[in-house]
């Protein structure tokens, strides 16, 4: 399993304190050009920010010709620590699953999926915004669509909820 780290090219960004970082931009191209040639299984670590997705690569990777059956784990988390330790769990459970014949591929998609919309969507994108409860839906569903796209997903029931009183963690329930 190849695993590619996309880092910011100085200080590690924070979405929650508004710390913005340098532009991402040459290790987004080299991640895009080396997902596109890669022919293995990969885990992606987004690390140029804590508390979310560099919207750069995310939005990059949409755009790009990657073979996302080969991706066996993302994570961009609130920290680098816990970005690492989920995605490299998703993707050694994945890679164990294969070697035993029990993978269920719409399971582990669906597990990439609430990384993406998660980590993307919600803690990058929705989450600054102010947002009630009630506008989570309305607000995450054009992501849901994109993610399903990408992954080659059947169209599926995607609930969202803040389950602590706070905005800092949604769930996410596929």
């Amino acid at each position: 399993i190849n695993l590619f780290i996309h880092l910011s090219s100085s200080n590690q960004g924070d979405h929650i304190f508004k710390d913005h970082i340098p532009d991402t931009t040459k290790s987004t191209e080299s991640i895009i050009k080396n997902l596109e040639k890669n022919n293995k299984p990969f885990i992606l670590l987004d690390l140029a920010y804590a508390n979310g997705a560099d919207p750069n690569l995310i939005e990059k990777l949409l755009e790009s010709k990657i073979n996302w059956d080969l991706c066996y784990g993302y994570a961009a988390w609130n920290t680098c620590a816990n970005s690492t330790g989920s995605a490299l769990a998703m993707g050694i459970n994945r890679w164990i699953a294969e070697k035993k014949s029990t993978l269920n591929i719409n399971a582990f998609k669906k597990c990439l999926l609430v990384r993406f919309l998660d980590d993307y969507a919600y803690q990058t994108k929705v989450r600054h915004i102010n947002i009630t409860e009630n506008e989570l839906e309305e607000k995450m569903t054009p992501y849901v669509d994109r993610f399903l796209k990408v992954l080659n997903m059947d169209k599926i029931d995607v609930e969202f909820t803040l389950p602590w009183n706070r905005s800092f963690e949604i769930e996410v329930v596929v």
